[in-house]
């Protein structure tokens, strides 16, 4: 691992973006043509490597996969991920390692944006998808240079972050009420919190929202009224405003394609 996120690193081509479903992806590798970086998102698998490695995978930890290995992937239970493969200048050798991510939204968003730009192959379409993958690997670095403290720090929010994940689209998550499930006064959970992740409390589970929004907008399955609802926002007079800041056209643009 620190091989590889202790360094700068040029991107040369990107081979691929995409999204793998649980019943898809290749099981056994020789001679990988490329490096590469997933997104687990659910599932159990491990990552047996020739050269001696094994590398267990769970839901929301990244692996890299180098140039040239030969590995297995044996399927405990599946799960789907996103997966980006690519060149680095130079060819460096570097080992296998996994990644556990903190700022789960962050990386989604890297990986989910990189897999679109790549199917929809619009004009600079490798340059978004190269972007993106700096994206990932500056937050990678990021998170890792961190350290020890910062995961102890991590825990004591953990209650908090788990009850985002789990409510933020249902209605009001304030601040007051997830810093106590954490046992602490509001204020130091918003420094702990903007620390581990980023962003404020707030702009993180907005985040959530805005995320989901447009999950269900591309569905094509709800009106902009029922995603409001849907996403955890009060109403779609809100949800309109805060849409078009955050994506920059209104949510009824992004439903007809406009993006």
């Amino acid at each position: 691992m620190d091989a590889f996120l202790q360094k700068d690193h040029f991107a040369e081509k990107i081979h691929i973006a995409c999204f793998v479903g649980k019943e898809s992806g290749q099981i056994r590798h020789r001679n990988r043509n490329s490096f590469g970086l997933a997104l687990h998102l659910a599932g159990e698998k491990e990552y047996v490597f020739f050269s001696g490695e094994r590398i267990p995978i769970q839901p929301w930890e990244i692996i890299f996969m180098p140039k040239g290995s030969d590995y297995i992937v044996e399927v405990r239970e599946p799960g789907e991920c996103y997966a980006i493969n690519f060149d680095l200048a130079g060819d460096p050798s570097l080992p296998p390692f996994k990644f556990s991510v903190r700022w789960k939204t962050r990386f989604l968003e890297y990986f989910k944006s990189a897999a679109k730009a790549w199917e929809m192959k619009k004009p600079g379409y490798l340059a978004k998808c190269r972007a993106e993958l700096y994206g990932i690997i500056s937050l990678m670095q990021q998170e890792y240079a961190m350290g020890y403290m910062q995961k102890e720090k991590f825990s004591r929010i953990q209650p908090a972050v788990e009850e985002i994940h789990r409510g933020y689209a249902g209605g009001e998550l304030s601040v007051s009420a997830l810093s106590a499930l954490c046992g602490m006064s509001p204020e130091y959970f918003r420094a702990i919190f903007k620390q581990q992740f980023g962003v404020s409390p707030l702009q993180y589970i907005q985040n959530l929202r805005i995320t989901r929004a447009k999950e269900l907008l591309v569905s094509g399955l709800c009106s902009v009224t029922e995603t409001a609802y849907r996403s955890g926002f009060a109403d779609q007079s809100h949800f309109s405003r805060v849409f078009k800041s955050a994506v920059g056209i209104s949510p009824v643009q992004y439903l007809r394609g406009e993006r």
